[in-house]
């Protein structure tokens, strides 16, 4: 049996292609790993084997697919009034009833804002909450129309200056 010298030359070239592809696969895998989307990772990998197959396409040619833009809600009015517009529209709003009892007599005693709200109940039978006269309550006493101090429970109370 003659030995084949043409085979070990083979077999000599299989070995240095394959430390070349071994140092390639390296380098890819340092490309390939920088990138933090598993999905990116996996697309470039497709690409690069997709290309020892068949020519890899140009995906900087590729245009994006055209997204029609999402149409524009149309503004539902509303039938309702909302509940501002219905004080104002009567003038019984908390702001107006707080007017109205700064030009009466009744902060001539000293009032909190617990008492005021009780009393807008009872008298006008409306439901305020604090929040609703709370800055108009601060305002009014910025500008002089009332003057505000606090009592021995540490709350504030309102009355004319």
């Amino acid at each position: 049996m003659v030995p084949d010298f043409r085979a070990l030359g083979e077999a000599k070239n299989m070995i240095e292609n394959i430390e070349e592809v071994k140092n390639q696969l390296k380098e890819l895998s340092e490309v390939i790993n920088s990138f933090t989307s598993e999905a990116v990772q996996l697309r470039i990998i497709d690409l690069v084997f997709n290309a020892q197959q068949k020519k890899a396409p140009d995906i900087t040619a590729q245009e994006p697919e055209h997204i029609p833009p999402r149409p524009k809600r149309k503004r539902i009015k509303s039938k309702v009034r909302s509940l501002s517009t219905d004080r104002a529209a009567n003038g019984e709003g908390p702001v107006s009833i707080l007017t109205k009892l700064a030009e009466s007599a009744f902060f001539e005693q000293p009032q909190s804002i617990r008492s005021i709200i009780e009393y807008c109940e009872v008298n006008f039978a409306k439901k305020i909450r604090q929040s609703d006269i709370s800055g108009k309550l601060a305002k009014m006493v910025r500008e002089g129309i009332l003057k505000r101090e606090k009592n021995a429970e540490g709350q504030y109370e309102y009355s004319k200056p």
